[in-house]
Parts: C-alpha cells; sequence; structure tokens
C-alpha cells in the first residue's frame, strides 16, 4: 500500500492548485524531492506538471533518486542528452483517466501529508494529519526557493 500525498501551489492571489501523488508521500522522501526539483527546475516547471497530473488523476511518484546535483555536474558535464534530466527525478503520472484537482477546498483531504508551495514567498510547507488529535502538524522545512525564480517583494 502506498503513502499517498498531495502536493500543491499556491498563486499568488491566494488559491491552491494541486495534485495527488499515490506512492512515497512520506516527508522524508518528498520534501528533499520538491527541494532538489525546485532547485534544478523553475516553479513554473513544477507548475505544468501539476496541471498535467490533475488531468490524470494525479502522480503514481514523485521523488528524487538523491544524486548531489552539483556533485553530478562536476563529475560530467551536462550533455544534450541530459536536457530531460530523466535520470535525476522519477514522476510519473497515474492512468485512471479521471481528473482530479485538489484545491483550496479539498487540500490534504483523505491523505496524510501535504506540501505547499507558495509563489508569492518562495517557501516549501509541509504538513502532517494526526489521527490523535484531528488537526494538521506542521513539519519544519527550510524555505526554498528555485534559482530561476526572481525574488518577491
Amino acid at each position: 500500500m502506498g503513502t499517498s500525498c498531495h502536493i500543491a501551489y499556491q498563486c499568488f492571489d491566494g488559491s491552491i492548485r494541486g495534485c495527488y501523488v499515490h506512492y512515497d508521500g512520506y516527508p522524508e522522501n518528498m520534501i528533499p524531492s520538491i527541494q532538489a526539483f525546485l532547485k534544478e527546475r523553475t516553479t513554473t516547471c513544477l507548475m505544468l506538471h501539476i496541471k498535467k497530473a490533475q488531468a490524470t488523476g494525479g502522480l503514481r511518484c514523485f521523488s528524487w533518486n538523491g544524486i548531489d546535483l552539483d556533485e553530478a555536474r562536476a563529475a560530467r558535464p551536462p550533455t544534450a542528452r541530459d536536457l530531460g534530466h530523466v535520470s535525476l527525478f522519477n514522476i510519473e503520472v497515474l492512468r485512471s483517466g479521471k481528473p482530479w484537482e485538489i484545491n483550496d477546498e479539498n487540500f490534504g483531504k483523505g491523505t496524510h501529508h501535504r506540501y505547499l508551495f507558495s509563489m508569492r514567498t518562495g517557501k516549501l510547507s509541509a504538513e502532517s494529519w494526526s489521527d490523535k488529535t484531528g488537526t494538521w502538524d506542521s513539519i519544519e522545512v527550510d524555505g526554498i526557493r528555485s534559482f530561476r525564480s526572481p525574488p518577491v517583494e
């Protein structure tokens, strides 16, 4: 059985847009995966992956393979073949065929973990649901801003 979660971004107007992730949604996987993804790619790229996943029911997985991105570049300069960065991330959409969009109303419902990237502040937040207290508990996460994104005042 998979550890599901929701991954989303908060738009400048405060609305939330996200998708369901079926496998490996626990914080030890998702936090470094999202941070590595935003370091290597752009916030717009994350938005596009989420939009694509919404149309198919979500993502099967969203994970980083643990390669240190800076070390990998130093050891072997990137080639045209590396442009897709296929070896760095495992991002696969579900094939359910049923669209499913996570939004303000259902963000976190039916799952124990949720991750939100703010387009306004550039910060990643993570929360886990506590069955004991019936509340979302914050998980400590360093703020991350894609180096390709301009700072927002």
